[in-house]
């Protein structure tokens, strides 16, 4: 689903040519993984990882936890983050907008045809 997003936005900023290729997409997913464990290997006592499917269908709970591990206390306004009034200068300034939706979830089986090379790359790794 990360890999289709990123393919699916278009960003014009030079440096993120990668993005319009499925295969640099895969080896940059790749990077990132190998990144994501070296940290967790290092710092594991003091990293928090929210698994993202977990995060949408639990947002008040998983809100909560990284609060919780931040020692920052809970606001009402976590769960309204989408009524903000502040720029945002991002490919998802549409998204934060909206309150948190799920049409995102498993969005790629609709196209894993043509994420079969893609797919390999990851799963090779």
């Amino acid at each position: 689903d990360t890999c289709l997003s990123i393919f699916e936005n278009f960003f014009h900023i030079r440096g993120n040519e990668y993005t319009f290729n499925l295969k640099e997409i895969a080896n940059y997913y790749n990077l990132y993984s190998d990144l994501l464990n070296y940290w967790k290997k290092i710092i594991h006592k003091n990293f928090f990882e929210i698994n993202y499917e977990e995060f949408i269908y639990n947002q008040k709970k998983n809100t909560k936890k990284l609060l919780e591990y931040c020692s920052l206390a809970w606001e009402d306004q976590c769960m309204n983050f989408h009524l903000t009034k502040r720029t945002v200068r991002t490919s998802s300034d549409n998204q934060v907008r909206q309150k948190i939706y799920t049409q995102s979830i498993n969005k790629w089986k609709k196209y894993k045809e043509d994420l079969n090379d893609l797919m390999k790359i990851i799963d090779q790794h």
